[in-house]
């Protein structure tokens, strides 16, 4: 999900939040003109290290000590113009042929990959929807499926202008799928937004 914010307004929201560690990339514009921004938050004791970063990902590794390996995190903010959405999956597909073969992929995708994904407004054309779900194929990624509300966006209009979309998912390879299962993906209420906010539990104690 955008932030919106700028880094410099960023410690105040950590420290609440609870974290000691964070990496934000700048929103674009000033003022109402807001737009993008990223940021991921963590603990110390989490063990992340920050592989790479872009106004549309954030890319890391995560070390667990207790097992001796590594797993990474793919964080998205696709883009949202039409004639980039392409853009938003070659960048997921180059990242995840970058790293380990235990991988989660999670955000706001600005793009849906089945026509159950919208809610009005035009639909998309099979070939739109074949581009994500070619690259999630050929990275071997699947999502984890969702608990609650199926949309996470709408355009807060009423009646038959009322769009809403599954903007925002969570999906990973089948070995951080083994790794880490069961995982929950549950879609919170909207609060202030025009996204909900996805909360991602894995199992505390994996095998």
């Amino acid at each position: 999900m955008e932030t919106r914010l700028k880094s410099s307004e960023f410690d105040r929201i950590k420290y609440r939040c609870g974290f000691n560690s964070c990496l934000v990339v700048d929103c674009n514009g000033v003022g109402r003109e807001r737009a993008g921004g990223l940021a991921l938050m963590w603990n110390d004791e989490s063990n992340i290290s920050i592989l790479s970063f872009s106004l549309n990902h954030i890319c890391g590794s995560v070390a667990d000590p207790n097992h001796n390996e590594l797993w990474y995190l793919v964080a998205c903010y696709g883009h949202p113009e039409e004639q980039h959405k392409k853009k938003t999956w070659d960048l997921i597909e180059h990242l995840v042929s970058q790293v380990g073969n235990k991988v989660i992929c999670f955000g706001d995708f600005n793009d849906v990959v089945s026509a159950e994904d919208k809610s009005g407004g035009n639909p998309r054309t099979t070939s739109q929807l074949a581009i994500g779900r070619g690259v999630m194929s050929d990275c071997g990624l699947a999502e984890f499926g969702f608990e609650g509300y199926p949309f996470t966006w709408s355009n807060g209009r009423e009646g038959e202008d009322n769009v809403q979309c599954r903007l925002d998912r969570a999906m990973g390879t089948e070995d951080f799928a083994n790794r880490f299962s069961p995982i929950r993906v549950l879609h919170l209420p909207r609060y202030g937004s025009d996204h909900a906010a996805v909360l991602i539990h894995l199992e505390a104690d994996p095998r």
